[in-house]
């Protein structure tokens, strides 16, 4: 995992060869806390001095450690002379390791930081033998740069990929781990079953995505919070997906993944990526695809899939083979687990606020029809089909309908090899609809789901 290869940065090329390190990375990788383990591994040493300075928002939080005493202080931007009596004042008897996190280039305090970190790089430079610089910073903050003065410095850069799905399986797999952030995997749709942990890592997983901070530390609603702002404040994602264009506001929202040597960005997760789509519709999934062609990522295809049926709800008519066709209705957000307020519009489309593999990406209802349409996106040839969260929904609607139908939405490809693998909630949605006709019968379910496609060939499309 990316921890083990930090730790080896931190120790092998900067501690070790004197180097000038930087640590780069989207917000929530791990950066920070991974270097701040590696430090307190090494508090034993007393060979040597280690500090940790962070340039919060109106002054720098430091923390020295020095022959197993702990000394916490504060400076300012401005206090040259304070920082420089600080960085010698244990003369060169011992090593000294500074780490500075959170540097930026751009934003509120940025030219204090930038200044802060040059009269810490002169310091390194005036005894490499004795001195050790790191600096912690998000991936688009360090800037323009130039590769003599690199190559003089003895600069090295770590870059810190985002996590994966498999990384957070492997982390939750341990007993500890479950003990401490259970509580905050709570994505999941509350259906008539309880899930188990798996279920609730990927539910977690597709508000959370590759940023371990907003996986661990918070809820789905704070991480939802956290987000929100930020995509309404981007008019396009495109430009920073690409390096075009670099802001601390945006970080958030991206991801970072070394492939083949290359550092390749993308949407931190498919909640972001699909309310990107809503907010920018068709063309902006079209550029982002362009930009992405490149990527070995296997879950590319299946991320577009989906952003391009959100981008068309969201902005044109969508148009489903064989037979289904729905107008530009209203998106609207909702959590499924409560009662859901019936709106000013006779047909809306409704994005949960809780998501379950197996269970539903979008429901369509007609209020006026009282007809409800459920759709599910599915990229791969089997997927299961979990009733209890279907039943769960028309609870909550406030209508009985008159017909449901489920959707299950694949590529044109995978039509006729799909199959849904298995059904659980046999039975929860026999009264589910008014007319005699359109009844869900107990065990038959897995027959009247429908399996649908666009109607366009998406991938000539995009």
């Amino acid at each position: 995992m990316q921890f083990g290869k930090q730790v080896d940065f931190l120790k092998n090329e900067v501690m070790g060869r004197s180097s000038f390190g930087w640590i780069l990375g989207s917000a929530g990788s791990g950066k920070s806390t991974a270097a701040f383990a590696f430090l307190t591994s090494q508090l034993d040493d007393k060979e040597w001095i280690f500090t940790w300075m962070y340039f919060d928002t109106a002054q720098v939080l430091c923390v020295g450690f020095s022959n197993n005493q702990k000394k916490e202080f504060l400076l300012e931007y401005e206090d040259m002379p304070a920082l420089q009596n600080y960085l010698v004042e244990g003369g060169d008897d011992k090593r000294h390791f500074l780490f500075l996190d959170g540097y930026v280039i751009s934003g509120q305090n940025s030219k204090d930081i930038r200044r802060f970190t040059n009269k810490c790089e002169s310091w390194l430079l005036k005894n490499r033998n004795m001195r050790r610089l790191c600096i912690i910073c998000s991936m688009s903050t360090r800037g323009n740069y130039k590769m003599d003065e690199d190559e003089g410095q003895q600069v090295q850069v770590h870059t810190v990929s985002s996590w994966i799905l498999e990384d957070y399986q492997l982390a939750f797999a341990q007993q500890q781990v479950i003990e401490c952030y259970r509580k905050n995997l709570d994505a999941g749709i509350k259906g008539d079953c309880s899930p188990d942990t798996e279920q609730l890592v990927v539910s977690k997983f597709y508000f959370a995505g590759s940023c371990a901070r907003n996986m661990f530390s918070y809820k789905s609603a704070e991480v939802i919070n956290y987000l929100q702002p930020a995509i309404r404040s981007c008019t396009d994602i495109v430009p920073y997906v690409t390096y075009t264009l670099g802001a601390q506001s945006v970080d958030r929202l991206l991801s970072t993944t070394v492939e083949s040597g290359y550092n390749v960005q993308s949407l931190v997760s498919r909640f972001v990526a699909t309310e990107f789509s809503l907010k920018q519709g068709p063309g902006m999934v079209r550029r982002f695809a362009q930009t992405m062609c490149l990527s070995s990522n296997p879950d590319l295809d299946g991320l577009l899939f989906e952003m391009w049926f959100f981008a068309l709800i969201g902005h044109d008519r969508l148009r489903l083979a064989p037979v289904w066709a729905f107008g530009r209705d209203r998106v609207l957000q909702f959590d499924p687990s409560k009662n859901v307020a019936i709106p000013a519009f006779n047909r809306v489309w409704y994005k949960p606020l809780k998501w379950n593999q197996g269970g539903y990406d979008a429901v369509h209802v007609d209020y006026e029809a009282r007809d409800v349409t459920f759709v599910q996106i599915v990229i791969s040839k089997k997927h299961s089909l979990k009733l209890e969260y279907f039943a769960s929904l028309i609870r909550n609607l406030g209508i009985q309908p008159n017909s449901m139908e489920i959707l299950v939405l694949v590529p044109r490809d995978v039509v006729s090899a799909f199959e849904i693998s298995s059904v659980t909630g046999f039975g929860l949605l026999k009264d589910s609809v008014n007319k005699q006709n359109k009844k869900w019968a107990s065990h038959k379910e897995k027959s009247m789901v429908k399996i649908c496609t666009f109607s366009e060939d998406w991938n000539l499309e995009l």
